[in-house]
């Protein structure tokens, strides 16, 4: 009993824990009347000094969505987003950071067929 407990308990940490690493959010906020949403971002993060205390994340996303009559994420292209963010360390706790962002939100009609604004 104990053997057969320890073997499911290591197979459920084994299947799980890839995925206790990732953080993600689900769908950008302001995407309007949409049955489902898909975003994906890709993203570049680097040091730019040798002690640590200065960091660069620059990342890309995509954002699509469905109309409101079906549920294909992949429908109608939503957001685009651009951004580069610097940061610096300051002290152990404390930090602050600068960005620069470009982000294209299309917006459709509310009714069918659901044009572009």
């Amino acid at each position: 009993m104990k053997k057969t407990l320890y073997k499911i308990l290591s197979l459920l940490f084994l299947v799980i824990s890839p995925f206790l690493l990732l953080h993600a959010q689900i769908s950008p906020p302001g995407l309007g009347k949409a049955k489902t949403a898909s975003w994906s971002a890709i993203g570049l993060k680097r040091q730019l000094d040798s002690t640590g205390t200065k960091e660069a994340l620059t990342y890309l996303g995509l954002g699509t969505k469905s109309t409101p009559d079906d549920s294909n994420p992949f429908h109608k292209q939503a957001i685009f987003v651009l951004n580069h963010e610097v940061y610096h360390k300051f002290a152990k706790n404390q930090q602050y950071s600068y960005a620069l962002s470009y982000r294209r939100q299309n917006v459709y009609d509310a009714d069918a067929p659901y044009h572009g604004e």
